[in-house]
């Protein structure tokens, strides 16, 4: 029996280690990339994933069982802790982030966490995946749409985002 807890933890482990990108990326998109904060929400989603390691069958892709987990996570502690508006969300649209030099990457890294957190939950959500490159189809399971209805919503999010980015860029 304690062998098979000892090879659990190591299954976890390395399971850790796989999707550490996931996980910090949205613990960083909640907590406005504040260090101490990142490593609370590292800590209580680790946690939870940890206690529904041992129930884990493998019914749905472990990147999306674990998705799911640290969103949700994030969102519960973000409702928790957080009352006003903040920078949360990591960069959408590779192509709005291409070429930037390292002085201005910050500036417009940040204008765009500003950007996505005015999107509706469902649309972060479907960033999330997005920006975690999930398959159109997973995106699609996991929310409850149909495969074109992730693909118009992908498109429309991004165009509203650019017009947002550019409108904010001209203001200055």
């Amino acid at each position: 029996m304690a062998s098979d807890r000892h090879i659990k933890e190591k299954e976890f482990e390395e399971m850790l280690r796989n999707m550490d990108s996931i996980i910090y990326r949205i613990c960083f998109a909640f907590t406005n990339r504040q260090p101490d904060n990142v490593d609370d929400l590292y800590q209580e989603i680790t946690c939870k994933l940890w206690k529904g390691w041992l129930g884990y069958r493998g019914e749905c892709d472990l990147r999306t069982w674990v998705y799911r987990i640290a969103y949700n996570t994030a969102v519960d502690d973000y409702r928790a802790r957080h009352a006003t508006d903040s920078q949360r969300f990591v960069p959408f649209d590779d192509d709005l982030s291409d070429n930037l030099t390292d002085e201005v990457h910050e500036e417009q890294v940040d204008t765009l966490y500003r950007l996505i957190d005015r999107l509706s939950d469902k649309d972060k959500e479907i960033v999330f995946l997005y920006l975690d490159q999930v398959p159109e189809k997973e995106i699609a399971r996991v929310i409850g749409k149909s495969v074109p209805a992730v693909k118009q919503s992908i498109y429309r999010i991004k165009n509203k985002l650019k017009k947002q980015y550019e409108k904010e860029r001209n203001k200055r």
